[in-house]
């Protein structure tokens, strides 16, 4: 397993709506079909870092499965989630910077990109997902509690797995 940047393939470049910081995504469209430029999702954090790692899982542990994706080894500490929570947790993270709270691109634009980098990973009912803390509450109450996987200050993502593949999308905030 190894943290991949896929290759795009050649197709029609679409200009979506311009992001909050001002410069436009740019998204691929072959066929009718979404690609995800990697390299644009990591381009569009103006603080931060954000890593996607995908993988092939030969019945892995979790703990295998994050120290293979480079995070650390803490199962017990991953909370499971249904796969509409992870793909708003996914929107969420990739909306605002984990540290600073600042914008990073439109709501829209986070919700398509956090269901196309799951897309995969469906039907539900052959995969897991997995996240470090109940996201969708923070800022909601005074106390927000999380676990993390990194060195950085504050860090989080979604895990997804299945029977022969895995992806660790997963944001790290320093100050």
């Amino acid at each position: 397993m190894s943290c991949l940047t896929p290759r795009v393939k050649q197709g029609y470049r679409l200009k979506p709506k311009a992001a909050a910081n001002s410069k436009q995504s740019q998204y691929v469209v072959k066929n009718g079909e979404f690609m995800l430029n990697i390299t644009d999702l990591i381009a569009s954090r103006r603080a931060g870092r954000v890593r996607v790692c995908y993988g092939t899982n030969h019945n892995y542990s979790l703990n295998e499965i994050l120290l293979l994706s480079g995070l650390k080894p803490n199962e017990d500490a991953l909370l499971p989630i249904d796969k509409q929570t992870a793909v708003d947790i996914l929107a969420k993270l990739l909306l605002k910077d984990l540290v600073f709270n600042s914008e990073n691109m439109l709501q829209e634009e986070a919700q398509y990109m956090a269901e196309k980098l799951l897309m995969p990973y469906v039907p539900e009912e052959y995969n897991t997902f997995f996240t470090n803390a109940l996201w969708l509450e923070r800022g909601k109450t005074n106390y927000f509690s999380y676990t993390s996987f990194t060195d950085s200050l504050m860090d989080g993502g979604v895990l997804a797995c299945n029977h022969c593949s895995t992806v660790a999308i997963w944001f790290e905030g320093n100050d």
